[in-house]
């Protein structure tokens, strides 16, 4: 069975009213709390205002984890939209990802939709998402 993620309803519910907000560049921001189990969110602004990438500004990143370390929290990952496609990792995103960090995608499309990733060897692969 793969491994899960735990996110509260909340912030699910956060992560997809912030994809379609930001339509049509992709939404980003940073998930707190601890191993595998989200507590928070610490939403960002998508330095590349792109559709296709996104870029978590090095201040806004910083005070994500000031802020978890203060709380006894860590930044446990990211989370970003596909305003335009299903939440499954694009080329960009296998380009860019690293091990041992949660990756959540919101996909709009069909409908908005929520999955969750970390990277195995070099490619994604799918964690189970439960919301609490």
């Amino acid at each position: 069975m793969r491994e899960a993620v735990r996110i509260p309803a909340a912030a699910a519910n956060a992560v997809l009213a912030h994809a379609v907000r930001d339509v049509p560049r992709e939404a980003c921001g940073l998930l707190v709390g601890t191993g595998t189990a989200v507590v928070r969110l610490a939403p960002a602004t998508n330095a590349d205002a792109s559709a296709m990438r996104y870029a978590i500004p090095a201040d806004q990143h910083f005070a994500a984890v000031r802020a978890a370390r203060r709380d006894g929290l860590h930044v446990i990952g990211a989370y970003h939209s596909h305003p335009h496609g299903a939440a499954v990792p694009s080329t960009t995103d296998t380009a860019e990802a690293f091990s041992g960090f949660v990756f959540l995608i919101a996909g709009l499309v069909p409908e908005p939709h929520l999955r969750a990733w970390h990277l195995v060897d070099g490619n994604f692969a799918e964690l189970r998402l439960v919301r609490t």
